[in-house]
């Protein structure tokens, strides 16, 4: 055998037998004899063989001792991904906690993981199938993972500990130890208190506590109580703590929500207070500590004071809270005993009409008068309050020859909205942010359509085109009257290294339809004389610029959060957490 001959049965060897990059060996062990889901466990490791099931999709079922097992050859990835979907499918319907852990000073990085793991989220006993080994979790604000060297979970053999801070960490694409962690299925229920000063608790409460464990620890009664102190308590589980507020305090009493996170990008909540903010002295739970809590709308602002006593005499700390910092939500940096420092997210809810947490402000232009066309442009707000309209109206925004039209709302999920009014017509996304974050602060956001055609720009009146150049940038041309001519057109370019790519250019994102934007211009038919224009000044092509893309709509400064520990005053802002656009 020369040379050449061996190197082409070991590169026909390495291709037959050895996994590709990622490629690991799936252990799903199951407890009846059709290895049908849900599955005991899933088990994943990474070896230098791997030995793939003829079918993935109708596999061999092995009969062992104790159970039975489903073994394959699969491209796993972090969070519980495969490239056969053998995680999501041999665990549907279940709750589960996936553990991956990787090489020493590698934690996170796909390539080094060494092994996975996925429990399902309960407190039973779950044993292997040959009958050797078993494993059981014990579940509150930590998970502890318990091995036994036997199938009864008798004899003990090791224990080990998940913290709910490793899951956040873990949204975040970071690592604690090594390790990453996740939820599959239905995420863990908030353990909620809410506390009230009547004992019949019937009217809005003072305070809401809501922490996330890895299971609700609250008890099967939870009916009104007394807390053994000052107040009345109901506890509960609960999915979503916004919507739980909302719920119990109305929408005309009103609250502020404080998030807690153990980590500085925001990722999955530990803990949530949502206060009354009526501006009157409350005791906190356990009644030796009290705090107040004020919202003003004039000016898009609220404070909440902590006190060490329970009559709010003795300041610890003073929380000033501007209209960015409760309309955006930004997650704001703060230093703590986490080994990344923390984060917290402000909100207010309960000022009246309707609820309208985190929901935008939208006005929609249309060319028809019905309103029921694809509109020509959308401009969107994040007010700390979006009220409603009492009903639904087509208003005129502009009369003569070239009317537009209007309607306005508040809005959940803008993407959705975006998709069903515009529909076929695709169509160009501007993001504004506030000045100096980096493009981390949403305020506001204009749609355009880009379908090439001249349009008028409800923002000042001007003209507009949009098209996409072939190398994939963004040529939109602003026109000072309707008839578009070329001659006239101030016309600038958004380079593709910008487009639907998350860049920031000066303090914007573009974004652009899922269909493709046109890729010539459609003048009027026909057009009224005008007069003749000179050529638009520097001054005039920024002034068109800064209209196109609203500039009226920014805010000049980050959001602040000033805080006082009653002695001294201190500050702190945003840290670059991620942009949120639903």
């Amino acid at each position: 055998m020369n040379l050449y001959q061996f190197f082409i049965i070991v590169a026909f060897y390495l291709h037959r037998v050895l996994p590709t990059a990622g490629a690991k060996t799936s252990v799903v062990v199951y407890k009846d004899d059709k290895c049908k889901a849900p599955a005991q466990y899933v088990s994943i490791t990474s070896s230098l063989t791997c030995t793939p099931q003829a079918n993935h999709y109708d596999p061999v079922c092995v009969k062992g001792a104790a159970g039975y097992t489903v073994s394959d050859c699969i491209n796993y990835n972090r969070g519980g991904w495969d490239d056969v979907g053998v995680v999501r499918d041999t665990l549907e319907g279940v709750s589960y906690l996936g553990v991956e852990k990787y090489m020493a000073g590698r934690g996170g990085q796909g390539d080094y993981m060494t092994s996975a793991k996925m429990y399902r989220l309960d407190e039973n006993c779950y044993s292997n199938a040959e009958g050797t080994a078993s494993h059981r979790l014990t579940l509150d604000r930590s998970a502890t993972i318990t091995t036994y060297s036997d199938a009864t979970c008798t004899n003990v053999k090791s224990t080990s500990m998940i913290r709910m801070e490793v899951i956040g960490v873990s949204q975040a694409w970071a690592s604690m130890d090594d390790m990453t962690a996740f939820f599959g299925g239905v995420p863990p229920n908030f353990t909620v208190v809410g506390v009230y000063d009547d004992s019949t608790c019937s009217n809005a409460p003072t305070q809401i506590t809501f922490s996330q464990g890895f299971k609700c620890v609250a008890p099967p009664d939870v009916t009104c109580r007394s807390d053994g102190g000052s107040h009345f308590a109901i506890p509960g589980c609960v999915s979503s703590f916004t919507d739980y507020s909302a719920a119990l305090f109305g929408a005309k009493s009103p609250y502020l929500i404080v998030e807690e996170y153990s980590n500085p990008w925001c990722r999955l909540a530990e803990n949530v207070t949502t206060y009354s903010a009526d501006g009157s002295c409350h005791t906190n739970a356990g009644g030796t500590t009290s705090f107040r809590a004020s919202i003003n709308v004039a000016d898009s602002t609220a404070t909440i004071t902590m006190y060490s006593d329970s009559e709010c005499t003795f300041v610890t700390s003073d929380t000033n809270l501007d209209g960015q910092a409760l309309s955006s939500s930004p997650c704001m940096l703060y230093q703590c005993e986490s080994r990344y420092n923390c984060g917290r997210r402000y909100s207010v809810g309960g000022l009246g009409g309707s609820s309208s947490q985190g929901k935008k402000s939208v006005v929609v232009v249309y060319e028809d008068s019905y309103c029921a066309i694809s509109p020509i442009q959308l401009t969107f707000t994040t007010p700390m309050q979006c009220i409603p309209p009492t009903a639904a109206r087509c208003e005129t925004l502009f009369g003569g020859p070239n009317a537009v039209y209007e309607t306005r709302e508040c809005v959940d999920n803008l993407d959705k909205f975006v998709d069903s009014k515009f529909q076929s017509t695709a169509y160009l996304i501007v993001e504004n942010y506030a000045n100096g974050t980096s493009c981390q602060i949403l305020n506001s956001g204009t749609i355009y359509a880009a379908d090439g055609k001249c349009h008028l720009n409800a923002t000042d009146g001007t003209y507009f085109t949009i098209i996409q150049e072939m190398d994939g940038s963004i040529a939109v041309a602003s026109y000072p009257t309707s008839s578009c001519k070329e001659s006239e057109a101030v016309n600038f370019i958004v380079d593709s290294w910008y487009v639907n790519t998350d860049r920031c250019f000066g303090d914007r994102i573009f974004r652009t339809s899922k269909m493709a934007i046109a890729t010539t211009i459609s003048i009027p038919a026909t057009s009224t004389p005008i007069p003749q224009t000179t050529s638009p000044s520097v001054t005039e092509i920024e002034a068109r610029l800064n209209t196109m893309f609203p500039a009226w709509l920014w805010d000049p400064i980050p959001p602040r959060i000033f805080e006082s520990d009653g002695y001294h005053r201190g500050h702190h802002s945003h840290s670059p957490g991620h942009r949120h656009f639903p």
